[in-house]
């Protein structure tokens, strides 16, 4: 599917207002980067550690018991709401260029994990990195497997052109220090409201 057939079909349904023409020819003179492959990146040796940029798709079984312990771990925040990750989403992503996925193994056996969206940024027509999520099992982390990990990371993304990485840290831990150690600093609050349910203030 090529990006502007993308946008199309994401905008299907929708009543085709002068709003959303005009909204559809500015997406499409903005296409993502390219299919990515992932073996031009290195992978990294730490200690009893391997970093690696994987692809999504044959990743998956391995990720899910990792995304419900980040789930419980850091979103208690929308317990509320039940954990229903869009794998086949995340897949397309990664076929179309808009998304890596960051690995740490130990004994070949996934122990965390970072994804990015990889995007062009609306405001600069650069390229960013947004974190989806950014988790290392609790048994395996200490030392500066993290730390050393995030700069793995950094160094892959910066070699695909990207000049904006963002992350976010919940509130439950102390990752937003880990985070101001690699170079990364506070620019806003990110405030959450769950609505339509028993919690709605």
């Amino acid at each position: 599917m090529n990006y502007l057939a993308g946008i199309l079909w994401r905008n299907q349904g929708q009543v085709l207002t002068p709003e959303l023409i005009l909204g559809l020819l500015q997406g499409a003179t903005m296409p993502p980067p390219a299919f990515i492959p992932v073996e031009q990146f290195e992978s990294e040796q730490c200690g009893s550690y391997v970093f690696a940029v994987e692809r999504f798709e044959p990743a998956i079984s391995e990720l899910h018991p990792l995304h419900e312990a980040h789930w419980e771990e850091t979103e208690k925040h929308r317990h509320g709401i039940p954990l229903d990750y869009d794998y086949a989403a995340m897949v397309k992503r990664d076929q179309a260029g808009q998304y890596l996925l960051f690995t740490i193994r130990k004994d070949g056996e996934l122990v965390g994990h970072c994804g990015q969206i990889i995007g062009v940024s609306s405001h600069t027509k650069t390229l960013f990195a947004d974190e989806d999520a950014l988790f290392l099992r609790a048994d395996c982390r200490g030392g500066r497997t993290s730390l050393k990990f995030i700069r793995y990371m950094e160094s892959c993304l910066v070699q695909i052109g990207v000049k904006e990485i963002r992350v976010s840290a919940k509130m439950v831990n102390s990752a937003d220090k880990l985070l101001m150690k690699c170079g990364f600093a506070p620019v806003a609050t990110l405030l959450v409201k769950l609505v339509g349910g028993q919690n709605e203030n």
